[in-house]
């Protein structure tokens, strides 16, 4: 869907012009357009904040005063996709996609940390917040861990509207690629956000996370959060809905997938229905 930012210089009237980029339509292409004058947030700098702890993040968007924060309390529900009006001046914001977590939560360092040998330190669990600033820049982050430990590294960007394209890598302290994930899939939909799951730690020593975005691109959009965690056993549903035929007062079947991770093998209740496939 489009989203356009215009700054009239003069007054006057103007012509708004809306199609399908194909010049197709029916009665069911419906369509609803949102006009207003006020600023337009996308995202935070951080992109995480703490659950039931304080926060002030950057605003990041269309017609924001420059320098603008927002400051609040971080809300009790810990997801990964929480939308929240926030302050903005004498008025709240647009619904902005946060993370919100309880994991330790670790800011990006100012001073340069692109290689191996400057990967600033971070320990394990932490949720990592971070941003690209500039063209070219690459984030490493430096880890101790043992053999056989079983981790798991997760970023989200795009999903929250982050202008990242991630790229992500997992290297040994001579900086030998030992993992790589630019894409992540769930279910059947696929992502530009990146993830390592269950990767099984070599041996003894220090290892390297590295990010950065596809293309090399930056910027003030460019922010980052990255979930790194042992790795726990857990499973996905997902509902085939769409072949589910309802009428008023009746019953159906919901065909449903369990997909288990990282060694779940347990059952899976919901409601009274069991699944075991």
């Amino acid at each position: 869907d489009p989203f356009l930012v215009y700054r009239f210089e003069e007054g006057g009237e103007f012509l708004l012009e809306l199609r399908d980029v194909r010049y197709h339509g029916n009665n069911y292409w419906e369509y609803s357009i949102e006009i207003d004058t006020q600023p337009f947030v996308l995202n935070t700098y951080p992109l995480a904040v703490a659950a039931e702890r304080p926060a002030r993040v950057e605003l990041i968007g269309f017609s924001i005063p420059e320098n603008q924060f927002a400051e609040f309390q971080g809300p009790p529900v810990r997801a990964k996709a929480t939308e929240l009006e926030l302050p903005l001046g004498e008025t709240i914001s647009n619904p902005v996609a946060l993370v919100v977590t309880d994991l330790p939560l670790t800011s990006e360092q100012s001073q340069q940390h692109a290689t191996v040998e400057d990967a600033q330190a971070v320990s394990i669990p932490t949720g990592i917040n971070g941003r690209l600033s500039h063209e070219g820049e690459i984030d490493c982050y430096v880890f101790d861990a043992k053999k056989g430990d079983r981790l798991t590294v997760e970023v989200t960007a795009r999903r929250r509207l982050s202008a990242i394209d991630s790229h992500l890598r997992i290297l040994d302290n001579s900086g030998k690629q030992l993992q790589l994930s630019d894409d992540l899939k769930i279910g059947k939909r696929g992502f530009s956000d990146s993830l390592i799951e269950n990767w099984t730690v070599p041996a003894d020593g220090k290892y390297v996370i590295e990010l950065r975005d596809v293309h090399l691109r930056g910027g003030p959009r460019f922010v980052y959060f990255v979930e790194f965690t042992p790795s726990k056993p857990y499973f996905q549903l997902f509902a085939d809905t769409d072949k589910t035929q309802l009428a008023p007062g009746s019953a159906g079947v919901i065909f449903v997938r369990a997909v288990r991770k990282n060694g779940f093998s347990g059952e899976i209740q919901s409601r009274g229905i069991l699944w075991n496939s």
